[in-house]
């Protein structure tokens, strides 16, 4: 190399150098560069840091937050029992803040080496700048974890250690989001207040919004709608940011717009145009203007809103949404043309234009066919596949299909609603599965039911078959149709085998389907208690009765006063059951004889099933012969039988060498009496103040006799069933909705 060589080296070299001095000497003196800090930084907080953004990225986190594009909304219509009706579990709003088992798997080990990196630079740089970042970032993966009492040990760290540090607004608000998790809803409700005032303070305005947000759905989550709207309003007043007012002023017309209230939502809406809202918020108060017309059924001007937004330049890459809400007012409008038909067409009338119902009908056909046909409402299937807009529109498909009953056009809707993630989806994929339940079990049990409640069948098949039932039960209370879900619980227990302790469990689920306390439940506590008291069933329904874990209240006694009471208040099905259960469980005990009195006396006096009640009074005959109650009917049973029969009065066995001597009944313990023996007249048994000439009416031509009475046999050990209804499960079917269900009968 030649001299001018070398110099030109050098004097690239000598430039390079100071450039690098220069640029050491400028970092060094923001503190980045600082002894403390220039390792931990590179080294460790770095690529900690670079690890969690990575894993929010797998969570689809940073994606919703760099996402410019409309809110999707939707009106909540679903009927899905919450478990929290039933536990103490979290608010549903959570969930979208839980990361699922198989969300963290392909990035476990991302967010297990930000724990790592962290621990190092709190044990080995405790002094750098860093610390605050490194807990936020050991919180989150925690958080992330589902570990919610290490996240909040974090949080409270960094707010106690730094409570005016940049991190510090998002520390708050993710130490109240543990809390929630936990339950300790007293606690977040605190910290969220503070994350309004630390955030407000340190203008961090992201994590008001969120922290204003995550007090609305607990306002919602405990019904307090005015509650939910008070932290936007109040914002709203303590701004002077134009922007900021119009993005808030919108979220108070989203909470309306989803809880249905559609005529103050609009109004609410319309207010944003009042500010100065982005591009973004003046699309999205447009487009739900749109959306309130049409729910308030001003088609025409709903339609035009749509076409003006479509015709915008500046909203051509929201043309998704923009479409999908047009074609749910589209659904709307025909929904309520084709109710307008449905109504009609139960009039036989003319209108007061004079323009007849058959023209009518023609005019309403044609304006429905006109909303069918629409280029957007028929390939709303196929465009803009997996467009989460769209899928918020197939899951409303799913809501009007399922509410008429239509389960196979709800599950197709909701299937495509549950794949994109959307406001909607979580729900759209718990119809489907409970959907795909239903259809399952009822291919099974819908041959096989009838059958199966006339008593056919083995004990393996008819446990089999009852716990389907259960199942469908189950489904049915979690879609919220609570009629059906008591007819197959009851189904269920009727079907399953009396010595299959499953049917204990097919028993409470039924007592959940009436009034706490009410005399239904207390009978089906009883028959837990009796017939199943080492489950755990049978163990809930002891302590719901009060009774001490020996049972030392007379069990047969109480069990007999319910079917009392029970009888009184004409809940006739369910006092049958409990005589029967108490006949069959305590044959030996003397309140057996009293409760066969009290079965016969039902049927004959109450439901006039005369063919039944000579049935049972037989078996009381037959069984207890030195009884009084047995007695008390015996003249009446051999005249009926006689007389409808020609049986051999000998049936009725003659009186005892006792009853000869004294001409007195067997003597009975006083407190048990409902009747005296003595009297001539039978006693009504649900009375014990006052008596009721007893009034035979089982004659041969007797117009309310139903089946002979040779269908039940006397002989029979098992339960017997009463032949007038021998078809159905004793445990009485509940009314019918008043709205499609969709089940099986």
């Amino acid at each position: 190399m030649d001299r001018n060589g070398e110099i030109a080296l050098m004097k690239t070299t000598t430039t390079a150098y100071s450039l690098l001095l220069a640029t050491t000497l400028l970092l060094a003196g923001c503190g980045v560069f600082a002894p403390r800090n220039f390792v931990t930084y590179f080294n460790t907080y770095y690529n900690a840091n670079r690890l969690i953004l990575d894993a929010e990225d797998e969570f689809e986190f940073q994606d919703e937050k760099l996402k410019r594009s409309p809110r999707m909304l939707a009106v909540e219509r679903s009927t899905l029992v919450e478990e929290t009706q039933y536990l103490k579990a979290r608010p549903a709003f959570l969930e979208e803040y839980i990361i699922k088992p198989q969300q963290l798997r392909p990035v476990k080990t991302k967010v297990d080496s930000v724990l790592i990196k962290g621990s190092k630079i709190l044990a080995n740089a405790p002094d750098s700048d860093y610390v605050s970042g490194s807990l936020l970032l050991m919180a989150k993966a925690y958080f992330y974890r589902s570990e919610w009492l290490s996240s909040q040990i974090k949080c409270q760290e960094l707010i106690q250690q730094f409570p005016t540090d940049e991190f510090s607004p998002e520390a708050h608000l993710l130490l109240a989001k543990n809390y929630l998790m936990q339950e300790k809803y007293s606690a977040a409700e605190n910290t969220l207040s503070k994350t309004v005032d630390v955030a407000w303070g340190l203008e961090n305005f992201e994590v008001l919004s969120e922290a204003f947000r995550i007090q609305a759905e607990y306002a919602l989550y405990n019904n307090n709608l005015e509650e939910a709207l008070k932290p936007y309003r109040r914002a709203i007043a303590q701004s002077d940011d134009a922007e900021l007012q119009a993005s808030w002023q919108f979220e108070i017309g989203a909470i309306l717009y989803r809880r249905g209230i559609f005529d103050r939502a609009l109004t609410e809406f319309q207010s944003v145009l009042e500010f100065s809202p982005d591009l973004l918020t003046k699309a999205n108060a447009q487009l739900y203007i749109a959306s309130c017309l049409a729910y308030l059924q001003s088609w025409d001007e709903s339609e035009n809103a749509f076409e003006e937004l479509r015709d915008n330049g500046n909203y051509e890459d929201w043309e998704d949404h923009i479409i999908a809400l047009q074609i749910n007012a589209r659904r709307l409008e025909h929904n309520q043309l084709e109710h307008e038909l449905d109504s009609l067409e139960r009039v036989a009338e003319y209108n007061s234009t004079g323009i007849g119902p058959e023209m009518l009908k023609r005019n309403l056909r044609k304006d429905s066919l006109r909303v069918l046909n629409s280029k957007d409402f028929v390939h709303s299937d196929t465009a803009h596949i997996g467009s989460g807009p769209l899928s918020v529109v197939a899951y409303e498909l799913g809501m009007d299909a399922f509410e008429r009953g239509d389960y196979t056009e709800a599950r197709k809707q909701f299937a495509k609603a549950k794949v994109v993630r959307s406001p909607v989806n979580v729900t759209a994929g718990r119809y489907f599965r409970l959907l795909n339940t239903w259809e399952e079990k009822s291919t099974f049990v819908q041959p096989i039911l009838q059958s199966m409640l006339q008593g056919e069948g083995t004990d393996s098949l008819r446990a089999t078959v009852a716990e389907s039932l259960f199942e469908l039960g189950r489904t049915h209370e979690k879609l919220g149709n609570r009629d059906s879900a008591q007819v197959y619980y009851s189904y269920s227990s009727s079907v399953c085998p009396e010595n299959n302790e499953d049917r204990a469990h097919y028993l409470y689920a039924l007592s959940r389907m009436f009034e706490p306390g009410s005399a239904q439940q207390m009978a089906i506590y009883q028959q837990l208690f009796s017939g199943y008291p080492l489950t755990p069933h049978g163990d809930l329904a002891r302590r719901a009765l009060g009774y001490t874990e020996a049972g030392v209240i007379d069990s047969v006694a109480e069990s007999f006063s319910s079917g009392r009471r029970l009888q009184a208040t004409e809940e006739y099905e369910w006092a049958l059951q409990t005589f029967k259960h108490l006949y069959l469980t305590w044959p030996d005990d003397e309140y057996a004889p009293r409760a066969l009195y009290h079965i016969g006396w039902i049927y004959e006096q109450d439901l006039h099933l005369n063919d039944s009640a000579l049935a049972y009074y037989k078996i009381l005959i037959e069984r207890y012969p030195d009884s009084e109650y047995a007695e008390e009917v015996s003249t009446s049973v051999r005249f009926a039988l006689a007389g409808n029969t020609g049986e051999d009065e000998d049936l009725v066995p003659a009186p005892s060498e006792k009853d000869r001597t004294t001409g007195e009944p067997p003597q009975q313990n006083q407190n048990r009496n409902m009747f005296d023996p003595k009297t001539a007249n039978r006693v009504n048994p649900t009375n014990e103040e006052e008596s009721s000439t007893f009034d035979w009416r089982l004659r041969k031509n007797d117009s309310t006799s139903t089946k002979p009475p040779e269908s039940v046999n006397p002989n029979d050990t098992s339960q017997p069933r009463p032949i007038d209804k021998s078809s159905q499960p004793l445990t009485p079917a509940p009314a019918k909705s008043s709205k499609p269900s969709g089940r099986i009968d």
